[in-house]
């Protein structure tokens, strides 16, 4: 099933060999925090909102709305994470820019 924009509908969990792509809910805040702390000056760089450094409260309410996003279909945002372990690497997300018909990968 595809979305109007011709995205595919994400499943909650993408397993690879290395990784796997989950679905962030508000409760993995823990694993978001320590991957940010981990990367704020690379991330100061390149993100304004890495400018301050994060809170526990604003990364869960920013998780929160992201549940809502991907229920409604709007933007799709997964924890990068090695398989087994809580241990976030990173995150991947499907945004959309301008267009319905146009999104953009941000990573």
């Amino acid at each position: 099933m595809c979305h109007p924009a011709q995205v595919a509908l994400l499943p909650g969990l993408v397993p690879a060999d290395l990784v796997e792509l989950r679905r962030w809910h508000p409760d993995q805040v823990a694993g978001l925090l320590d991957a940010v702390e981990a990367s704020l000056t690379e991330l100061r760089v390149w993100l304004p909102w890495a400018a301050q450094s994060p809170t526990e409260d604003g990364l869960r309410a920013r998780l929160t709305e992201g549940v809502a996003a991907f229920d409604g279909d709007q933007e799709w945002t997964c924890a990068v994470a090695e398989p087994g372990s809580e241990r976030v690497l990173g995150s991947v997300s499907i945004h959309r820019r301008g267009d319905p018909a146009t999104v953009e990968i941000g990573y």
